[in-house]
């Protein structure tokens, strides 16, 4: 052969051979492309799954939180049915020497006797009411109280009052300031539920005809 035919043949043989490393190179960049999208893929799905997992989390955290609105709920059950009136809320002392609670009074009808040893009325209602207590005993609080005088004379009053009532000494006038007593004799006769009913001056059979209406 020639010097001109081996050089063309040489230059063929030379083209051949780059024609296949191109597409070599080219198979290899593709499979690269492949491997690398499936890879960014997986990732995607991975993030996809784990915000899901967090999301999970946080609706799960919610469900444990408590509710401020059961927690009030629960605490409005609590009642004061069994408050005092306020008409019943006074201290004082027994003829006796006793502390005594108005608020003792509470939940039944209630009959007080203002009166003053020294008054004529009074003396003349003292069997009037320890017949109502003797009574109604049961049913009603009938309480005197003594004032307008030394307790010397409140106490020697109260020994021809009938023991079935309490009796009370008011020297300085406390409880008939409370109850905004100004004179004797004087009634104030409230409910169970301490509204008053009766106020004044009543006699033997009006204070008794009350007294029987709210015994029932």
């Amino acid at each position: 052969m020639n010097g001109p035919l081996r050089r063309r043949a040489a230059a063929a043989a030379l083209t051949t051979a780059l024609a296949l490393l191109a597409s070599a190179c080219g198979s290899q960049g593709a499979d690269a492309d492949d491997a690398a999208g499936t890879d960014t893929t997986g990732t995607a799905a991975g993030s996809s799954d784990t915000g899901s997992s967090d999301s999970g989390s946080s609706d799960g955290g919610s469900s444990d939180t408590a509710d401020p609105d059961d927690s009030e709920a629960s605490g409005s059950g609590s009642s004061s049915s069994n408050a005092v009136p306020a008409v019943l809320d006074f201290t004082a002392e027994t003829v006796a020497g006793d502390a005594f609670a108005g608020a003792d009074l509470a939940g039944k009808p209630t009959v007080l006797w203002f009166w003053a040893p020294w008054c004529p009325t009074c003396h003349a209602q003292v069997a009037g009411v320890g017949d109502l207590a003797e009574t109604h005993g049961s049913d009603v609080n009938v309480v005197g109280v003594g004032a307008l005088d030394e307790r010397e004379a409140i106490e020697g009053f109260a020994e021809d009052v009938s023991p079935e009532v309490t009796l009370l000494a008011d020297p300085e006038g406390a409880v008939w300031r409370h109850f905004e007593v100004t004179a004797q004799s004087t009634y104030v006769v409230l409910d169970a539920d301490g509204t008053q009913v009766a106020a004044g001056y009543l006699d033997d059979a009006e204070l008794a005809d009350t007294v029987a209406d709210l015994a029932g």
